[in-house]
């Protein structure tokens, strides 16, 4: 007779030799002791967790497996980040040897070049911000072309005085479109197009704020504007709002604009980002100096309430083209580890697979952004200066660069070089980015002062090429 057990000796038996047969004997006292103190290892261990992450007993295990899984489930789906970090180069827009350089050492060298040539102010030449993983959608996608032409979203928005005023119009219209509610949208409901949410709606149907969230980001990327959905949590784990943020070229940063509540936040008539609320809001309402701006007429359904405490936590989804690259569960360009999240410090520690970021400039990354680079400085007989400029830029929906002296007309550049003829004084270099949607976006500058006569200069001086780095 030969005798075996499992390695953890739960379960033992016996081979009877002579019959040929195994014969199982009931678990001892031993194995059951066992089995008692490993699920008493385990519930303390949860429980621990649960203290620690602010979490209930019984949640504490999914959130355990949610982290476990994201990497091996990242793996399995790897060829995703092949597909977006091709879409995320298009973003880079430019000289190429450009782009990762800090241009204001450049600048500074054509003081060499020129005698009295001085630069004032080169925060325009600084490096374009870092890469962030962030995938848009295209506003030429078939199903937002859909909903521009189904609603004549142009005609929305036509007559505004300012960018701003435009995008308030458009979420004035999208949170217009139907009740607060929780009708079901169908078994594909994060895939439907906007024109049949629209349509939905309209027959009186009622959504709640995801989707109001969602529809916003689709009617502002289909004219033109960039847009991405925030959630904010009053503990990290719970959803408790969605909302849209639109880049605004106007005000140069991110906004909120809640299309189920259907306002706006401002300080000092500026609007203010979900970040902005998560770490400022608290402060600037007690201070009183945060607006809460109604931007149409609230919902029948939706009572007004403080939202402030919804933004204790808020994440962004790192990606608005949900409806035309579909990602596997657990994909690394989808889900967890695609999100970014930050908190008050009140809140305390998260257990998520989420990528937390804290840096004001990282989570509310600037968009169609320029630096200007020195290339080449000479002077001429007729007493003005040549300068040619490098131009790179960060840009999701690009046209074209143009560029300006001082307060003069904006001209279009042919490719990533301009060229700046200057007379004797002071002068502001500005450079901007025209998406292919016609939006201009922020000007960035650099200040000069140019000597004078030049005439002079120019007997002794060739003309030399000015480093950009």
């Amino acid at each position: 007779m030969i005798t075996f057990s499992t390695p953890l000796g739960l379960v033992s038996g016996r081979v009877d030799t002579k019959r040929g047969r195994s014969v199982w004997q009931p678990w001892s006292r031993r194995s059951w002791r066992r089995i008692l103190a490993l699920a008493a290892l385990a519930a303390a261990g949860f429980a621990g967790l649960s203290v620690h992450y602010h979490l209930g007993v019984a949640d504490a295990p999914l959130a355990v497996v949610r982290v476990a899984a994201a990497p091996v489930l990242s793996a399995l789906h790897g060829g995703d980040s092949r597909i977006a970090d091709a879409a995320r180069a298009r973003y880079w827009v430019g000289a190429p040897e450009l782009l990762d350089r800090d241009g204001t050492h450049g600048w500074h060298r054509l003081e060499s070049t020129l005698p009295g040539f001085s630069v004032v102010d080169a925060s325009g030449a600084r490096a374009l911000p870092d890469p962030v993983p962030f995938v848009y959608e295209s506003a030429g996608a078939p199903y937002l072309r859909q909903l521009v032409d189904a609603y004549d979203l142009r005609a929305v928005v036509a007559g505004a005085a300012t960018e701003y005023d435009a995008m308030l119009k458009l979420g004035a219209w999208v949170g217009g479109l139907f009740d607060h509610g929780a009708d079901e949208l169908g078994r594909r409901q994060n895939l439907i197009s906007p024109v049949d949410v629209i349509r939905m709606g309209a027959a009186g149907k009622k959504f709640w704020c995801e989707v109001a969230a969602r529809l916003m980001v689709h009617a502002a990327t289909a004219i033109g504007w960039q847009a991405r959905l925030a959630t904010g949590s009053a503990t990290g784990y719970s959803w408790d709002h969605a909302v849209a943020e639109l880049w605004s070229n106007q005000h140069r940063k991110w906004f909120v604009l809640d299309a189920d509540f259907n306002i706006v936040y401002e300080s000092g008539g500026v609007p203010l980002s979900a970040f902005e609320l998560c770490h400022h809001g608290l402060r600037l309402q007690q201070a009183g100096a945060l607006t809460v701006r109604a931007i149409s007429p609230p919902k029948p359904s939706l009572p007004t309430i403080n939202l402030l405490p919804f933004y204790e936590y808020v994440h962004i989804d790192l990606r608005n083209d949900w409806n035309s690259r579909a990602l596997g569960v657990g994909s690394p360009e989808g889900g967890d580890r695609a999100t970014w999240w930050t908190a008050r410090p009140s809140l305390g520690p998260v257990l998520t697979a989420k990528v937390r970021e804290d840096r004001a400039d990282r989570f509310d990354w600037p968009v169609n952004s320029v630096s200007l680079h020195a290339e080449h400085l000479a002077s001429n007989p007729d007493a003005t200066a040549v300068l040619r400029v490098g131009l790179a830029g960060y840009s999701p929906n690009f046209g074209r660069f143009e560029v300006s002296t001082d307060e003069d007309a904006w001209r279009h550049v042919r490719g990533s070089t301009a060229e700046f003829r200057l007379v004797p004084g002071r002068h502001v270099l500005r450079a901007r980015v025209v998406t292919a949607a016609g939006h201009s976006g922020p000007a960035y500058s650099v200040s000069v002062d140019v000597p004078g006569p030049l005439a002079s200069a120019a007997s002794s001086q060739r003309p030399t090429p000015a480093g950009s780095r």
